[in-house]
């Protein structure tokens, strides 16, 4: 996981732009990625507790899974079905681009995939556009927080790297909580 303050090159291959991505795969990749954003043991310290993953109560009830069901199955349940509700267009979008829509969403909730001006840039075939709409959701009831800001930028650059555009070198949070999020040039 990069730092909160900087980011280092992708150890990973090279992010795909052309083609699609089909379900199982896309739920396979961001699954891949979650224990590196939502942690392995859980949170009783943030805004809800939650277990692996992420996992929360809400989201148990909400898919009307048993507290037996492990919390990596839940995890994949709710990938897929962010993937099925994602608009066409969406899916139809670049492999890392459905990806980092996914893990988004899953952060975020659902109602994301709604949000205005991510949704009309998105619309437009703007992957990165769409992307940069995502930076400012970055807060907690209110409070800005670098590690969500961090995890905007991951996928952020992993777009924007993939469409050989400047990338966020180093999230900045000011003394009244502003973040900034510095970028590269391409190289």
């Amino acid at each position: 996981f990069p730092s909160h303050d900087r980011f280092e090159e992708e150890e990973d291959a090279m992010p795909v732009m052309n083609g699609t991505i089909n379900r199982s795969a896309a739920v396979t990749r961001v699954f891949q990625g979650l224990e590196k954003f939502e942690g392995a043991e859980g949170d009783t310290t943030g805004a809800a507790k939650t277990g692996r993953l992420g996992v929360t109560a809400a989201l148990r009830q909400r898919l009307r899974v048993p507290a037996n069901v492990p919390d990596e199955q839940v995890a994949q349940q709710y990938l897929g079905q962010i993937y099925d509700r994602m608009p066409d267009y969406m899916r139809k979008g670049p492999p890392v681009f459905v990806e980092a829509v996914m893990d988004q969403a899953y952060n975020l909730g659902e109602g994301m995939l709604q949000f205005r001006g991510f949704n009309a840039a998105a619309r437009q075939g703007d992957w990165l556009g769409a992307m940069r709409n995502l930076l400012d959701t970055a807060s907690i009831e209110g409070q800005s927080s670098r590690g969500l800001a961090a995890r905007r930028a991951f996928y952020y650059n992993k777009v924007a790297v993939a469409m050989g555009q400047p990338t966020i070198a180093r999230v900045q949070q000011v003394a009244d909580g502003t973040l900034r999020y510095l970028t590269r040039a391409v190289s």
